[in-house]
């Protein structure tokens, strides 16, 4: 992420760095305010209007992919190449799971053909409850 930024002529400040930070391990979906709220434990003034720019310079140059759970807010991941995947989401709680094959595997090529048409991308997320909010319905 880091070398994108220097190449894309972009300063590594040390609250750009902090943002960095909270995609480290992978894997996880944050919100602009969840990332803000983080980043306040370092740099307390860091504006959420400064979360939100670069969180859309990261989106912009392809290091994080955007997110929408259904929630009104979106998420944010890292991009990852060859990495295409979608998710379960939990209508009480808002978790997030990933799932490892993509259900568009499934759809008969030959419904594809038959409709002419030709998929460069899609979206695929199934909404319900996780185990632990199921478990409190």
């Amino acid at each position: 992420m880091i070398e994108r930024l220097k190449k894309c002529g972009y300063r590594i400040t040390p609250q750009r760095q902090e943002i960095f930070d909270c995609f480290k391990s992978g894997g996880s979906h944050y919100s602009a305010e969840e990332v803000h709220r983080k980043v306040r434990g370092s740099f307390p003034n860091i504006s959420l209007d400064t979360v939100y720019r670069n969180l859309n310079t990261l989106k912009e140059l392809g290091i994080l992919e955007v997110l929408n759970f259904d929630d009104g807010r979106s998420r944010y991941e890292l991009a990852r190449e060859n990495r295409h995947h979608h998710h379960l989401i939990c209508l009480k709680c808002g978790g997030s799971q990933e799932l490892d094959f993509c259900p568009l595997r499934f759809i008969d090529s030959t419904l594809l053909r038959e409709k002419d048409f030709q998929v460069e991308r899609h979206s695929f997320e199934i909404y319900g409850y996780c185990s632990n909010c199921a478990r409190e319905r």
